[in-house]
């Protein structure tokens, strides 16, 4: 038994390299061809959709008629947020801010008293 156990080992650590540099290897492969890939992710599916491509930009146009806003009513909105920011005390550090305002939690309150 003990002259089999050097060639059991010696080819269980061969087959044991082989596997993880054959994963390295193809992982390795995978990132460099998403590099070139045509798209943000070498392995994307894609889809056939049963609309023309004329039909799909007609709707799209749409949509983007019906749904933009005007530069006006982004403004306005940007406003309001930095209003409401202002009466609440936020500076844009959020960790800040929440560390800040964090309330209590109902398991640090004494029994029976509600803050």
């Amino acid at each position: 038994m003990r002259k089999y156990l050097l060639p059991i080992t010696v080819v269980i650590l061969v087959v044991s390299t082989l596997l993880i540099f054959n994963n390295t290897v193809r992982y390795e492969l995978a990132k460099r061809m998403n590099m070139i890939s045509a798209g943000s992710y070498a392995f994307s599916e894609s889809y056939h959709l049963p609309y023309s491509e004329a039909s799909v930009i007609k709707t799209i146009q749409k949509f983007k008629d019906k749904n933009l806003l005007s530069v006006e009513k982004i403004e306005e909105i940007q406003n309001r947020i930095k209003e409401y920011q202002q009466k609440s005390g936020y500076d844009g550090n959020y960790s800040k801010w929440i560390a800040e305002h964090l309330p209590r939690r109902l398991e640090d309150l004494p029994a029976g008293r509600q803050a």
